[in-house]
């Protein structure tokens, strides 16, 4: 029988072709059909994260979203992570478009105050810069204020940031004066109260941390950098009561110093807010926290009655310099002194 069948299927070609053509039919059909089902699929998750989202239930939107690998899933995911955390572009949208409230005043209310919002606030950070590929105008202002965030919750710790009446204030007051900080550089005197030696033990590694280093691999370049030979000379001649005569100032200084890390809060801020500069609508330029840091600027304290003496000195510790993707003490207090808030 089955060579009977082989031979009515060589002796008939008409026939052959039929069944070719049937089973070529199947085969599109079947893979057509999983193609459809595949396409469903993603609609189907896509339309499942969207009411989740909606509906605020944040847990069960991340798990939803999660598993969608397109721009706008991942998008939708770093939504769902920010809501968790209580931050939605909803009202972040209605308070910005309240001339009263300042972007920075605004955020303050923000701060992450908790490891597990911390978390959320980096997982959506590092969906919006580092893994979605097409970005516009939305991504790059979410991302502006979510490294903002990050950047707020370090400074708040070391800047001891507090909101009076809208405004934000630091321990340097207003006006500012590093003195009233805790981390205070102090000038030693000797009898007959001369300047005799410029004290500071510097920021400390941790700040740095929080803003510089990769928040997908924790990679993080610091360093501390000790002047114990440097002096200031000057003349104390014609300052009464002081005696005449020439005198120097000695340093015992410590700058602490970072590499901003390419996946850090302090880089997407600088990336997110140069591009959203070109092509957005809000003026967000206050929460440039890149810009306002990176500035090359040194810091110096008043040695009274002499002349400012500067923290970074060549040959001690290098002065620092402009947008080289570094920071150091000399920088961030001179940021103090005017931070923009």
């Amino acid at each position: 029988m089955a060579q009977l069948s082989l031979k009515v299927f060589r002796n008939y070609p008409l026939l052959r072709s039929a069944v070719y053509l049937f089973v070529l039919a199947g085969l599109c059909w079947a893979i057509s059909g999983c193609k459809d089902t595949e396409a469903t699929h993603v609609a189907g998750g896509l339309e499942t994260c969207k009411v989740l989202l909606d509906e605020r239930q944040w847990a069960d939107a991340i798990d939803a979203c999660d598993d969608l690998e397109s721009d706008e899933g991942k998008h939708l995911t770093a939504i769902a992570y920010m809501g968790r955390s209580g931050l939605t572009m909803a009202s972040i949208l209605t308070e910005l478009s309240d001339s009263s409230s300042s972007p920075t005043g605004l955020l303050f209310d923000y701060i992450p105050d908790t490891p597990t919002k911390v978390s959320d606030y980096k997982k959506a950070l590092n969906l919006l810069m580092a893994e979605i590929g097409v970005k516009d105008q939305t991504i790059y202002m979410e991302g502006i204020l979510v490294s903002s965030l990050l950047i707020f919750r370090e400074l708040k710790t070391l800047l001891s940031l507090t909101k009076v009446s809208g405004q934000i204030q630091t321990c340097a007051g207003d006006p500012a004066d590093v003195n009233n900080c805790g981390f205070a550089p102090s000038i030693g005197v000797v009898p007959v109260d001369i300047p005799d030696s410029l004290v500071f033990g510097g920021l400390g590694s941790a700040f740095y941390e929080g803003i510089c280093a990769d928040i997908s691999t924790d990679v993080f370049l610091g360093q501390s950098s000790h002047d114990g030979t440097s002096t200031l000379p000057f003349n104390i001649s014609g300052h009464p009561p002081y005696p005449d005569g020439a005198g120097s100032l000695t340093y015992d200084v410590t700058v602490d110093s970072a590499i901003i890390q390419a996946g850090s809060p302090l880089y997407y801020n600088k990336v997110a807010s140069e591009a959203y500069a070109l092509v957005g609508t809000e003026d967000l330029s206050s929460l440039s926290f890149y810009g306002k840091m990176d500035t090359g600027n040194n810091f110096s304290i008043t040695v009274s009655p002499f002349d400012p003496a500067a923290f970074c000195k060549a040959g001690g510790i290098l002065p620092p310099a402009a947008a080289d993707l570094a920071i150091n003490d000399c920088e961030i207090l001179n940021f103090l002194e005017n931070p923009g808030f």
